[in-house]
């Protein structure tokens, strides 16, 4: 999505940030991001930078930035804070701690594609005589404790894929199996669980090279309701939906 210009968004957005930051003495325009209209790291007379996403309220995906707002006070003590929160003259932007670095790659094979299963090790996968496969990583310096056994329609779902996609390679039969148990929703389905699964079914149309069936995964989060507690455990699962929109571009 090309953005527009810092400068070119409306004077009443100009007064409203500067209320938050204090005299812009330099804009530095920053191309990723697919979600926002505009992203630029905001150089302040005080020293301190802020890096600021906008998006237009007619923006099909500024829901997601809004949720990003409320999704911030449950990430991680690494992630970049959320500072300040503006919505003014028919834009909604967001204003966070600047954080150096780059952008995550979630694209098939790159090595910052944390798996799903074996708390997120990598590693490699082979073929016994007798036909079973069998995962190989490297030990950690301290076993992680083994998660509970899930529960539920889709959570059980959702872990069959995991093990199809990440531990057998099979990234096709696991679209398989969640796209049949999404084609029958229930009234009881946890609507976080719901989110995992779909965002995860984005993931691996992104493996099977297929934008369009990820696009839609994700489109399809915007109409899951949830409330303030299932907001917080699905905040590292709409994080992951963040670095896919990216990678969509």
């Amino acid at each position: 999505m090309p953005h527009v210009s810092w400068h070119s968004l409306p004077a009443e957005v100009h007064a409203a940030v500067h209320e938050q930051t204090g005299p812009v003495t330099e804009v530095e325009p920053v191309e990723a991001g697919s979600v926002a209209d505009v992203v630029a790291i905001l150089h302040t007379g005080t020293g301190r930078p802020f890096c600021v996403k906008g998006a237009r309220d007619d923006n099909p995906r500024a829901w997601m930035q809004r949720r990003e707002a409320l999704l911030n006070p449950h990430m991680p003590p690494f992630a970049p804070r959320l500072r300040w929160q503006v919505e003014t003259a028919g834009w909604s932007l967001l204003g966070f701690d600047r954080a150096p670095g780059r952008h995550v790659d979630v694209t098939p094979g790159s090595p910052d594609r944390a798996r799903k299963n074996a708390d997120g090790l990598g590693g490699f996968s082979v073929i016994d005589p007798g036909g079973n496969w069998i995962r190989v990583f490297q030990k950690p310096a301290t076993m992680p404790t083994p998660p509970p056994a899930p529960t539920g329609r889709l959570a059980k779902v959702l872990a069959n894929a995991i093990v199809l996609a990440d531990s057998k390679g099979d990234a096709g039969q696991a679209a398989r199996i969640l796209d049949s148990a999404l084609a029958r929703p229930q009234a009881d389905d946890d609507p976080v669980t719901h989110v995992e699964v779909l965002v995860y079914r984005a993931e691996l149309a992104m493996t099977l090279h297929d934008p369009e069936t990820a696009t839609e995964m994700l489109a399809r989060v915007e109409h899951i309701a949830l409330n303030a507690d299932e907001t917080g455990r699905a905040a590292p699962t709409f994080e992951i939906a963040t670095d896919l929109v990216e990678a969509l571009r």
